[in-house]
């Protein structure tokens, strides 16, 4: 999925949803994942992605609780 096909898929929804949290489903853990930024790609952050490549974060809190 590139971010041109996410935009079509989110001017699909009703105005309503728009105002959902956005989270992400991880199909190996069996888990739905809160969003919770989104940045831009530079040089400093990352050798992974191109500069400016948008992506988003998240976190999985149940994952964290567990290396406590």
């Amino acid at each position: 999925m590139n971010y041109k096909q996410l935009i079509e898929k989110l001017n699909t929804l009703p105005p309503e949803r728009l105002e959902d949290n956005v989270v992400v489903y991880d199909e190996t853990l069996d888990e739905f994942l809160p969003v919770v930024d989104s940045e831009t790609a530079n040089s400093d952050t990352t050798d992974v992605l191109d500069e400016g490549h948008f992506y988003l974060i998240i976190t999985n809190v149940k994952i964290c609780e567990k290396s406590n």
